[in-house]
């Protein structure tokens, strides 16, 4: 009835969420209910933990970070068969919970520069893959949280976000933006 009344109002609405499955009710619309609205965004939980690795485990690495047995589930999302439709498809590697990928690549490699590389691999994948790129304030920057990854309630000195790596890490997020860029020309 949402997606009626709001389509009705706005026609390109966007309407999305966590699409977590709570019970077994085959009338909830969540990312393993697709088929109850394809005008639900879902975010892709299946093209995050493949991408970067487990959120829940900071010891599994993802395809970006080299781990090959995950390159059958990101082929999946980039031909379009991933768990949820390419245009219900949110897909992320960082978002305000968890640790940021920078923090999470940090618990496993001590080498910034293979951190930078491979947060460029994921958070490029995430610009192209198809369906709705979501990147987290800060990701475009290397965004640490001094690996909290709960971090609601611990204030501003681990949620700010420091500006002065905009121009630390100016010549990568010009990467990002070209890639945005390379995207809107190709949709």
């Amino acid at each position: 009835e949402i997606v009626v009344k709001l389509k009705s109002i706005r026609p390109d609405v966007l309407l999305y969420g966590e699409g977590w499955r709570i019970d077994d009710n085959p009338s909830l619309a969540h990312m393993y209910n697709k088929e109850v609205s394809q005008e639900i965004g879902f975010f892709n939980d299946q093209f995050r933990d493949a991408v970067k690795g487990s959120t829940f485990d900071e010891s599994d690495l993802g395809f970006a970070i080299g781990n090959t047995k995950k390159s059958s589930i990101v082929e999946k999302c980039f031909l379009g068969k991933s768990i949820v439709l390419p245009k219900q498809s949110i897909n992320y590697v960082e978002c305000h919970d968890n640790l940021t990928l920078y923090d999470k690549m940090l618990t496993v490699l001590k080498n910034k520069d293979l951190i930078y590389s491979y947060h460029k691999i994921a958070t490029l994948l995430t610009l192209i893959a198809p369906g709705i790129p979501f990147i987290h304030l800060g990701q475009e920057f290397y965004r640490s949280k001094s690996g909290i990854d709960n971090s609601y309630n611990v204030g501003d000195e681990v949620n700010m976000i420091n500006w002065s790596d905009v121009d630390k890490f100016y010549d990568d997020i010009e990467i990002f933006k070209n890639m945005i860029q390379f995207r809107k020309q190709i949709e």
